[in-house]
């Protein structure tokens, strides 16, 4: 029965059948965590890694905007796989789990492990055939066939590969789904040109997720496209391109979508792809051409909601809030979740037991980091709303939150992450200064040696705070250049970065090790998101700040014209990446791979680091980095995981081994908290 509440009255539609199964519990998905954690301990130490200890169905979906949560999801523990997603015949089914395995190669992993894939992403069988990895079922790769393989293919119900005879090889693609940028994924899509070929077009996701969505529209997140389904999942059969635990339908207007100028595309196995605008399809074109056959169906407490997409999207969005407001934080902790360390037996990546940590980062020692030779200086943004003396009261007594022995409130969070962030620099770098630019209204009562507050005019409101920040480095820098040319003597360089990163080794090594850069970057294997604004180092010489004022007004610029409508956290990272990719020597597939280089942009020898050393997050931890390398410098505690950043420093404090409490953060980082 398609129905909607409109105004406290309950009006029927039309009269249909949609049986969506139930939403599994909180305790479902994290004891499947506690049992992967189990099983994993005692093969910490193996050469080769079992694909499913990267996965997680801990509820961290990168905010699930979208179907493109990436890595983190493809592999998950056997019996959560074949309730959920209705992906083969049994986890203990070898062939089942080389599937499995064979997806994530072909979709994430072909860069990292050196696979020689094509543009159109096909790779020698032969090839995969000799990786040193196990599957889910604990079988290594290498003692597979090619007629296992050609078996795998034939019984995966969602048609995820293809293969291909070629000079008397035998070569296998994914049909969709990659992160990887070798691959040209358009080479493998047919594109859709009228909405006469598509029947149906629906996205499946999550209750969970639905403010998110409403706010910013579908995301394709780690993938390169939002993921739609051709079909329903009351077809009775598999639907590639959902899975079947959905409890949020949301359905695209095709027609409305190919005249705005969307791309469409169609996979193999009929999935419906698209890049979206900007990296998401926005929320105006979350309805078909019928009102009364175009709806969201919502799980609440056990009833199904029905609502026509082309009544105002904000009437699903205010009754999901009253229904939700007494649960808003219900998938976010009060207290720490550990589950498993990605990037077991991999090389180069830190395994723990526990929390404690079985093999030692490679870092140097803080009494001797940049003691000599030229300074560093850490520079950020910062500033506190509402801060009157009576907002502060308010928000103390409505929203204290405890770490350990200490209660904040809202503004007192954000003062304890930024002195968190000292805390770490002056540990791992004490020689360094840190300067804090700032709102001339914020008060920031800061008594650390060594840390200057520096107010700079200018618009801190929170949908412009990102903008605000490269005016500030931009006014930063210019005063810098008129105090070099009134000064002579030791250089500083300059880090530019978030306050909620922690500073695990001497960062003033990239300035020694990289001799010939004005500017540094950090980069990630990501489409539309590849750089990281998080992280910007200048060197400390005339030509290097001047290089880099000169890019980031460039940046400006691009970002004042171009995305002042993107998301507050947003527009800044795809100014960067427009920047970047405009100029017509860069090659952009140098992403795909974590190694530094140096390239020409702009007038500027711009440094291009690695996030998963540099700027290395919680999430892509469990994701796209394959857990934490050894050489890990930075942690940034993007988004909900700030609470983690305390929790850490109290461990550190307490344990003095940055090693054991890098392990707490690798294990407890695919949770969100409430911080």
């Amino acid at each position: 029965m398609w129905a909607t509440l409109t105004n406290g009255s309950f009006r029927i539609l039309r009269y249909c059948v949609l049986r969506l199964p139930p939403v599994p519990s909180q305790v479902h998905r994290f004891r499947a965590l506690t049992f992967m954690e189990n099983s994993n301990l005692n093969n910490v130490t193996s050469s080769s890694f079992s694909s499913f200890a990267h996965s997680s169905k801990s509820g961290d979906r990168g905010r699930g905007r979208g179907r493109g949560r990436g890595r983190g999801r493809e592999m998950n523990h056997d019996q959560e796989r074949s309730g959920g997603r209705g992906g083969g015949s049994g986890g203990k089914d070898k062939i089942d789990a080389l599937g499995r395995l064979l997806t994530r190669i072909l979709r994430h992993m072909a860069a990292e492990l050196n696979l020689n894939m094509r543009s159109d992403g096909y790779v020698k069988v032969q090839d995969l055939l000799k990786l040193n990895l196990k599957t889910f079922a604990n079988i290594p790769l290498r003692s597979h066939t090619v007629d296992e393989i050609r078996e795998a293919v034939r019984r995966d119900n969602k048609q995820r590969f293809s293969l291909l005879e070629e000079n008397g090889e035998l070569l296998i693609r994914a049909n969709q789904g990659h992160t990887v940028t070798i691959v040209e994924s358009e080479s493998l899509l047919k594109e859709i040109l009228s909405a006469d070929e598509v029947q149906v077009c629906v996205h499946g996701t999550y209750k969970r997720n639905l403010e998110s969505i409403l706010e910013s529209g579908l995301k394709r997140m780690k993938r390169l496209h939002v993921h739609f389904s051709s079909g329903l999942p009351t077809d009775g059969e598999v639907i590639s391109g959902m899975r079947r635990d959905v409890n949020i339908l949301i359905f695209l207007n095709v027609r409305k979508a190919l005249e705005e100028g969307m791309k469409l595309y169609i996979s193999d196995n009929k999935v419906i792809l698209t890049e979206g605008f900007d990296g998401a399809v926005p929320v105006k074109i979350f309805r078909i051409d019928s009102p009364k056959t175009s709806f969201i169906a919502s799980y609440r407490e056990n009833r199904l909601i029905y609502l026509p997409l082309s009544s105002p999207v904000r009437e699903l969005h205010q009754d999901l809030a009253v229904g939700n407001a007494s649960k808003k934080n219900v998938n976010k902790f009060d207290h720490l979740v550990l589950g498993p360390a990605a990037g077991e037996g991999l090389p180069n990546r830190l395994h723990c037991q526990g929390v404690k940590a079985l093999n030692k980062t490679h870092f140097s020692n803080p009494s001797h980091a940049s003691g000599v030779g030229n300074g560093i200086a850490f520079v950020t943004v910062f500033t506190i709303y509402n801060n009157s003396p009576e907002a502060l009261l308010n928000s103390r007594l409505a929203n204290l939150v405890t770490v350990g022995n200490a209660s904040y409130s809202k503004s007192e969070r954000s003062m304890a992450i930024l002195n968190v962030f000292i805390n770490f620099i002056q540990v791992r770098m004490p020689q360094s200064n840190v300067i804090i630019l700032t709102d001339p209204e914020s008060d920031l009562s800061l008594h650390q040696n060594r840390v200057t507050v520096q107010p700079i005019e200018g618009e801190y409101s929170r949908d412009k705070l990102m903008l605000q920040r490269i005016r500030s480095y931009i006014t930063f820098l210019n005063l810098r250049l008129e105090k070099l040319s009134q000064e002579q003597g030791r250089i500083t360089h300059f880090i530019f970065t978030d306050s909620d990163i922690a500073v695990i080794d001497d960062l003033g090594q990239i300035f020694d090790k990289y001799q010939d850069f004005h500017m540094a970057l950090t980069f990630r294997n990501n489409k539309d998101q590849p750089l990281n604004s998080g992280f910007i180092a200048v060197r400390g010489t005339h030509d290097g700040i001047l290089r880099a004022k000169h890019f980031l007004q460039k940046v400006l610029e691009v970002y004042s014209s171009r995305y002042m409508k993107a998301s507050r956290m947003l527009g800044d990272q795809l100014a960067l990446a427009w920047v970047i990719k405009s100029h017509p020597s860069f090659d952009a597939k140098r992403f795909s791979k974590a190694q530094a280089f140096i390239e020409e942009v702009g007038g500027a020898s711009v440094l291009f680091l690695p996030c998963a050393v540099y700027n290395w997050t919680p999430p892509e931890g469990a994701g796209q980095f394959h857990g934490m390398p050894l050489d890990v410098k930075v942690v940034h505690f993007k988004g909900s995981r700030k609470r983690l950043m305390l929790e850490a420093w109290n461990f550190f404090s307490s344990s003095a081994d940055i090693s054991d409490m890098l392990c707490l953060i690798l294990k407890s980082g695919r949770t969100k908290y409430d911080f």
